[in-house]
């Protein structure tokens, strides 16, 4: 029987859809011939997928049984584990060894006809990329997908440089594309009341006056919210995608500065919501260093409580965003995506001043315009991008994607 690989790195109880779905994809593969071999990075609780169990960090791979035997010159890879770790030049190139030889090994024994990769911007997801370009073999990068129970495979990045942007075909269906007339009500009605629009668990609350009583904000005072995301992460790579999405740190901690002033001296004020991951790794943005008052760096409020309250939104690469235009509120970009433009929601660099910007995002007639371009790439996005992985779609998606892989040997 001919072997496919899937890396898989997110635990049951964040998201067990994604283990479903491999589930599903395995029992439809068996169909067609093929074996779905997970390489999981968490544990597994199905007894119906065959798998191999791998850390989840690079720095961990330095007890397994396969020892590094070669050289390697590739000094980006090193250098973006180094970044992304923040661990020294010998450790990087030592751990790197083992888990390319590891890798390799895997690949060699196996023989897969194809590979799917978790999370494009990981140190180890790039190794695999390369290890399947050295190799000529069909290479995918899987991710939780921009919309709430999608699981997006894309032969390029998982951001803004995936194949929505880069591949001419995909744009020009875009340019011609109209959604069904129900489809972004049916997406909107993907947020079901009482379950978290939350990516990691956290806890609930919802009640609209905790945040200003907590606070004390006044009641004449509008609420920003930002939500950040991996941004060390993507900086960790030092290259041109960190230059594609306007995001490298020294200009985005200027961004959020100039942003944060402005809010504070128009009497508003602005949460900064941070991603796990940043707080997980110790790269949270450096309050110490903003100097005006109305700025609060949210520590236990929940992502739904934050929406619900918030007057207006502001993020960078955040999913979060899609959520947000689902429940019709109004937010700004400060990096590039797939839902900026000038068409679309409003992205900081677009704009002459930080209070136009600002400006832009409170104008609701503005808005309703920006929003109508926003909802068609959402859809379009559903419609060809994205795997639906909810429990009622995921075995359709599933015989879809394993009769797309079933043509390779």
């Amino acid at each position: 029987m001919i072997n496919i690989i899937a890396f898989h790195c997110v635990p049951y109880d964040v998201d067990p859809n994604v283990e479903n779905f491999w589930i599903l994809l395995s029992e439809r593969l068996r169909l067609l011939g093929r074996n779905l071999i997970l390489i999981t990075t968490t544990e597994i609780y199905s007894n119906n997928i065959e798998y191999v169990q791998v850390p989840f960090k690079i720095t961990e791979y330095h007890s397994l049984d396969c020892a590094a035997t070669n050289t390697i010159s590739n000094a980006t890879e090193i250098k973006s584990i180094q970044n992304w770790y923040k661990c020294g030049f010998e450790e990087a190139v030592a751990r790197l060894l083992v888990c390319e030889n590891l890798f390799k090994k895997l690949f060699n024994e196996l023989n897969p006809s194809a590979v799917i990769s978790w999370q494009s911007a990981n140190p180890i997801s790039r190794l695999v990329r390369r290890l399947c370009l050295d190799m000529d073999l069909p290479w995918w990068c899987a991710e939780r997908g921009w919309i709430n129970d999608t699981l997006m495979l894309d032969l390029s990045e998982n951001n803004r440089l995936s194949e929505v942007t880069t591949s001419f075909a995909l744009n020009r269906i875009y340019y011609q594309y109209k959604s069904k007339p129900d489809l972004y009500e049916n997406i909107k009605a993907r947020l079901v009341k009482g379950k978290s629009t939350a990516r990691y668990a956290e806890k609930k609350c919802t009640s609209e006056e905790n945040i200003r009583k907590l606070y004390e904000i006044p009641a004449a005072s509008k609420i920003f919210v930002l939500f950040t995301h991996g941004e060390p992460h993507l900086n960790a790579l030092d290259n041109k995608l960190t230059i594609n999405h306007s995001m490298d740190s020294d200009g985005l901690e200027l961004k959020i500065k100039s942003i944060a002033h402005a809010i504070s001296l128009n009497n508003d004020y602005l949460i900064i919501k941070e991603h796990p991951f940043n707080s997980l790794y110790d790269s949270e943005i450096n309050m110490e260093s903003f100097d005006c008052k109305n700025i609060i760096m949210s520590k236990l409020e929940g992502v739904d409580q934050l929406l619900f309250q918030g007057n207006y939104f502001l993020f960078t690469c955040s999913t979060i965003q899609f959520n947000a235009a689902l429940m019709d509120k109004r937010f700004g970009l400060l990096s590039r995506g797939l839902l900026s433009g000038p068409d679309m929601a409003p992205f900081v660099d677009d704009f002459n001043s930080i209070e136009d910007f600002l400006n832009c995002i409170k104008n609701k007639n503005d808005w309703v315009k920006r929003n109508e371009e926003v909802k068609k790439m959402i859809c379009f996005l559903f419609d060809y991008c994205l795997l639906d992985i909810s429990p009622d779609n995921s075995s359709a998606s599933s015989e879809e994607l394993a009769k797309h892989l079933a043509i390779y040997n």
